[in-house]
């Protein structure tokens, strides 16, 4: 049952990020930013173009067959509700 999908053939995830460092953002960071963007957050860093790419690798694999309509965070822990 590998390549499984919805009933018409499709899956739809969406990966919701949070602050992601990309080289843009890094230009335009004002200095204290990049620490009270931390402080909001729950992970020792900020997010990496990367994050993104490896969840969304998993979402477009064989592996994720069964995950459909599904909204994951990826944004450190930022949107955990405690």
């Amino acid at each position: 049952m590998r390549g499984l999908k919805g009933k018409e053939g499709i899956r739809c995830n969406v990966l919701a990020p949070g602050l992601v460092l990309s080289e843009q953002l890094v230009r335009n960071f004002d200095e204290g930013q990049p620490a009270h963007a931390l402080d909001a957050g729950r992970s020792p860093r900020l997010g990496d173009p990367a994050d993104l790419a490896g969840a969304a690798a998993f979402l477009f694999s064989d592996d994720a067959a069964w995950i459909n309509g599904q909204a994951w965070s990826i944004d450190g822990g930022v949107s955990l509700r405690a």
